[in-house]
């Protein structure tokens, strides 16, 4: 539990953030100093007090006019914080030290304390043992050098000579005494004292010590060491000035003379007392024979300027409304937009910024800039089991990857597709890839534009994770649907209630346009023979309306709604396709899909929306050779997230019916072959090449997966693991009888009659003859089913 009263370390980050910020001003103080080396000295002077009036004051006023970028770089919440993290208001300094903490102080589970803590409270011991050799060797210097002048010799007023020292200087702060050796000759007495006068009359005696006291303080800021090197040097060279101005620009050569007659070692800058030399005397001698008066509106401008950087320099930055911003990061996520893929930097800090599960390490980037579509590569390392687990595409497993894809696209312009790729060694990379015109369709804004202020970032990233969430639950409920044969509430008005045949349950109302051009023959009293696809996603909701396969060239209405399926909008029929709808679904408010009966070529036949139902086109399907005899029929495709199933049903030459599968991992962008007549071509060769026989009451079942293919002059081979088995009745259990392991094996197959033919099947004895299905080879993701011969009987 944090203590109410200030700890070390606490109190250590506060004295940080107050010399982070007080180095800003010396920087500052600097550059104004060689701007206006042609004004009096003492405008530097007064520009070193706001260096001082930063160091002492915790607090300031806020104004749009402040050159300090952040006046808290380190937050106090620092200490405690579970991802450290400085904010300097300058995002290459973030950039750079952020990753070095979070890599090296973020706290472990198993930690007894942050380790953070730890540092800053090892940092304020350092820190007070600092200051206290700071205030050890200046009380020691003030003691040695006023044992030194305890036997001067009262010469007048309060001026002392003494032959222990070799130059003059000023000691004391209540009752200063200017303290002469009595080296100094007649002549250049006059000027000496009236530079030591000048000092005490300026209050030199005072501020000397003082920013003594705060070097001190701040002695681990190599920036507050140069600033009291300066300020000493610019009180020297402004009393010069005082002291020329008062006897007169004549005197100029005598009183160089004076000061080269008194210089003393560098070694003493450090002193606490005022010594008459303490700088570069050929610096001080040069501005004292080149010292003209400076014209008056010099000094105007500089009190201008000395006003302005205070107003600049004191105070801190208007703090954005953090307060407001729902996430945190959103403000410094935009700070790192950029239009460019390229932008190396920007893209490395964007990723950094994001949260990804802890079970997946980030380990490097790549930028696809070559050529288009742009995009990034993101590799994560992880163990087997979790990159098993994300490859189940389980929405809570990829959802927070979809929602990082999107704010990526947000920030980087011209990306077109972002990859997350969990390596866990064995060279087989699980990826998970997004595009941008699925992500956009998914959270419906176009997410560049929609994010060109801090603002309208924090509120898109808010809109990024409903949506998202949203999708994935209902695509996990809601799009596999259909087809119903629905009852009519009322079939003269509009909207229709529309309910299952089956049990009555409601699904949903539709507007009667919907229906306005389905031939007379499909409306019944109370009844519509018609198939109905539909679901939604969030509060896009859809619905296909279509008259049935039986009804031949058909007829089909898009309609869909944006706010629940309180208003619809009807879809232009002349942009669908004339044919009989044999499945529907979409993958997310843009995305949608509509399946025909094969008519004239032998398809499959499907059309694609990218706008939300306004416009359809006909989607090119990509067809093995092996399947083109074949006459296909897309059914209703299925969508979980970014991964979807579009099942199509496959016709031979002798009416037999099988079913292949295209898969999708981007929403329906781009589609692959996932299983096919091949499967089943392998599954029959290979059962009948393994059947003996079987007793009464005996099935059989097999298992492969397909490794890949090659084709070559009309010949196919195909890489396959098998598993073989043999199952009956032992006792009234259902057991495997015989069979065999997994064994590897090449199936050769040629075309037939519009088929897949077997000839040959070699089953190599340790797999060295077998070859690889690497070269020229396309590889299928075939899943591993048990598939039975026959069914078993019963017995008792």
């Amino acid at each position: 539990m944090r203590s109410n009263n200030m700890r070390l370390e606490e109190l250590f980050v506060n004295l940080l953030n107050m010399s982070i910020t007080a180095g800003y001003v010396v920087v500052a103080v600097i550059l104004l100093r060689l701007l206006l080396r042609k004004a009096p000295r003492w405008i530097s002077c007064a520009l070193w007090a706001l260096v001082g009036l930063r160091l002492i004051l915790p607090f300031s006023f806020e104004s749009v006019m402040s050159l300090i970028p952040s006046s808290t770089t380190v937050t106090p919440d620092i200490l405690y914080s579970g991802e450290p993290a400085i904010s300097s208001g300058i995002p290459t300094v973030n950039s750079v030290v952020n990753p070095t903490i979070a890599g090296s102080l973020t706290p472990a589970v198993t930690d007894s304390a942050n380790p953070m803590q730890i540092v800053m409270t090892i940092a304020g011991i350092v820190w007070l043992a600092g200051m206290l050799v700071m205030v050890l060797y200046s009380a020691i210097t003030y003691v040695r050098l006023r044992r030194k002048v305890d036997s001067a010799i009262l010469f007048k007023d309060n001026i002392y000579e003494s032959d222990a020292i070799s130059s003059p200087f000023v000691l004391g702060i209540i009752k200063p005494r200017i303290y002469l050796p009595f080296a100094v000759g007649e002549e250049d007495r006059n000027y000496v004292v009236s530079h030591e006068q000048a000092h005490i009359r300026r209050k030199d005696h005072w501020i000397k010590p003082f920013g003594f006291l705060l070097l001190t303080v701040y002695w681990f800021n190599p920036l507050m060491w140069v600033a009291y090197v300066l300020l000493c040097r610019d009180i020297e060279v402004a009393c010069d000035e005082t002291v020329i101005k008062d006897i007169g620009v004549n005197e100029k050569k005598a009183y160089s003379l004076a000061l080269l007659g008194c210089a003393v070692k560098r070694r003493n800058i450090a002193m606490c007392p005022l010594a008459f030399g303490e700088v570069g005397i050929k610096e001080r001698v040069k501005n004292v024979l080149n010292y003209k008066k400076p014209a008056f509106w010099i000094i105007i401008v500089a009190v201008i300027a000395c006003i302005v950087a205070g107003i600049c320099l004191l105070s801190n930055p208007k703090e954005k409304a953090n307060t407001s911003y729902e996430h945190p990061n959103a403000e410094q996520l935009f700070e790192y937009r950029t239009a460019y893929v390229g932008d190396n930097s920007a893209v490395g800090n964007i990723i950094s910024l994001l949260e990804f599960p802890t079970d997946v390490k980030y380990d490097h980037i790549e930028l696809k800039t070559s050529a288009e579509p742009y995009g990034v590569d993101v590799y994560f390392s992880v163990t087997p089991e979790v990159k098993a687990a994300y490859n189940t595409s389980e929405p809570d497993h990829i959802d927070v990857f979809q929602e990082n894809a999107c704010i990526m696209f947000s920030l980087i312009g011209n990306a077109d597709k972002v990859t997350f790729r969990l390596d866990d060694g064995t060279g087989n990379p699980a990826d998970m890839q997004f595009t941008r015109d699925w992500v956009e369709s998914i959270v419906g804004a176009d997410l560049w534009s929609e994010s060109d202020s801090a603002e309208k970032l924090d509120s898109l990233i808010t809109q990024i994770n409903e949506h998202v969430k949203s999708a994935y639950a209902s695509a996990a409920e809601d799009i596999s649907t259909g087809p119903f044969v629905e009852y009519v509430k009322d079939t003269n008005t509009g909207p229709f209630d529309v309910y299952t045949k089956e049990n009555g349950t409601y699904i949903m109302s539709l507007p009667m346009s919907l229906f306005n051009d389905f031939p007379a023959n499909h409306w019944e009293p109370g009844w519509m023979n018609a198939d109905v696809y539909c679901g939604s996603i969030d509060n896009f909701t859809w619905a296909v309306v279509c008259t049935g396969p039986s009804a031949g060239t058909g007829n089909e209405n898009v309609c869909t709604s944006s706010d629940g399926g309180k208003t619809w909008w009807v879809g232009d029929r002349s942009a669908m396709y004339s044919g009989t709808v044999t499945g529907a679904g979409f993958a997310s408010s843009k995305v949608g899909f509509m399946s025909y009966r094969y008519f004239v070529d032998h398809g499959p036949e499907i059309s694609r929306t990218l706008d939300g139902g306004k416009t359809w086109s006909r989607m090119t399907v990509d067809i093995p050779d092996y399947l083109k005899e074949y006459r296909m029929t897309p059914l209703v495709p299925t969508f979980t997230g970014n991964s979807g199933i579009y099942p199509i049903e496959l016709y031979d030459n002798d009416g037999n019916t099988s079913t292949a599968y295209l898969a999708t991992e981007d929403g329906g962008m781009t589609w692959q072959w996932k299983g096919s007549a091949l499967d089943e071509a392998v599954r029959s060769a290979f059962l009948k090449d393994n059947q003996t026989g079987y007793l009464s009451g005996e099935c059989a079942g097999e298992g492969h997966i397909l490794l890949g293919q090659k084709e070559k002059s009309g010949i196919i081979t195909v890489y396959v693991l098998t598993m073989y088995g043999e199952y009956g009745f032992e006792d009234g259990n259902f057991v495997k009888v015989s069979g065999s392991g997994i064994i590897p094996a090449v199936f050769t197959f040629t075309y037939s009659d519009g088929g897949l033919v077997c000839t040959k099947i070699e089953y190599p004895e340790d797999g060295q003859d077998m070859g690889t299905p690497s070269e020229n080879c396309s590889r299928p993701n075939t899943g591993v089913g048990l598939y039975l011969l026959r069914t078993a009987t019963s017995r008792i």
